[in-house]
């Protein structure tokens, strides 16, 4: 989940994976989970809204300033 103020007091660490192998494997997960309806190109998932790198870059960049550890 994004950032949220409910989380402001609470001390945290902001695990992080390689962007790449993130779309990747979610690519996989996506393509064999009947519950996403997703079925494009490793290309598409990159681009698509809701899971793609941009959506991922926000919730990172939610976090980034605000957890106490960034590995």
């Amino acid at each position: 989940r994004p950032y949220c103020w409910f989380f402001r007091n609470n001390r945290c660490a902001l695990f992080v994976r390689d962007p790449r192998d993130i779309m990747v494997s979610l690519w996989h997960y996506a393509r064999a989970n009947k519950e996403i309806d997703f079925n494009g190109s490793l290309r598409d998932m990159v681009y698509h809204p809701e899971l793609g790198l941009r959506f991922f870059m926000r919730f990172y960049n939610s976090w980034r300033d605000r957890a106490g550890i960034v590995a």
